[in-house]
């Protein structure tokens, strides 16, 4: 928005990795329950979503949303397992798996669809509802790094790289080197010393940025 800014975006090679994985159907243990009907769960899987799904900051992104603030609190109203789980009907647990994943999304996205819809509809989603949510969610994992590339192309910014799994270079090519800035620390009883490693660091980023970008990297944090 700002033509005459100019930044620096530093990406992590391991974590552009795991968005690839994304994208080509990996799944984890939140998203694999947000994509279960919410008609035919178990009583432990309604257990375990209303156990698990509230993991947002409470103030800033739970009662920010009236539907979801007030799943949040039938969920602290005192019960636990099955009689806490009797109390959810499916209409509210799908309503919950909409919001975890909806609470999420930046502002920045607000106006998107499907996601203005959903903020608008809060209550009472669909399973399509859903499903169009997680969908898109995936969809918009596979624009992150066509939009890094364009602007950098476009001279409004550049991109740097960590080394490949972002680790501390120096302590990695030999622990024993933490004691130039502190002489007492106390270190592990066997040292670890491999440069090879940090090298195969630094040469695995440096081929995964060109192999994004089409260029070669001019920096690495």
């Amino acid at each position: 928005a700002f033509d005459s800014l100019r930044l620096t975006f530093n990406l992590v090679p391991s974590l552009l990795d795991q968005l690839d994985a994304y994208l080509n159907g990996a799944t984890d243990r939140h998203l694999e329950l947000s994509r279960m009907p919410a008609d035919s769960l178990s009583q432990a899987l309604k257990i375990e979503i209303i156990d698990s799904f509230f993991a947002g900051n409470p103030t800033q992104m739970i009662a920010a949303y009236p539907r979801y603030q007030q799943l949040y609190a039938k969920a602290k109203s005192g019960g636990t397992g099955a009689n806490l789980a009797s109390l959810f009907s499916s209409s509210e647990i799908r309503d919950l798996q909409v919001w975890s994943n909806l609470s999420w999304v930046d502002p920045y996205f607000h106006d998107e669809s499907p996601i203005r819809n959903l903020i608008a509809k809060e209550r009472y989603f669909s399973e399509e509802d859903k499903q169009a949510l997680l969908d898109w969610q995936i969809k918009l994992i596979g624009r992150i790094v066509p939009v890094y590339r364009q602007l950098m192309e476009s001279g409004k910014i550049e991109v740097s790289f960590t080394p490949y799994y972002h680790p501390i270079l120096p302590l990695l090519c030999d622990t024993d080197i933490a004691r130039e800035a502190l002489p007492s620390i106390k270190l592990p009883k066997q040292r670890f010393a491999h440069p090879e490693d940090a090298e195969l660091q630094i040469t695995r980023s440096i081929d995964k940025y060109a192999a994004l970008f089409g260029v070669p990297m001019k920096g690495m944090w």
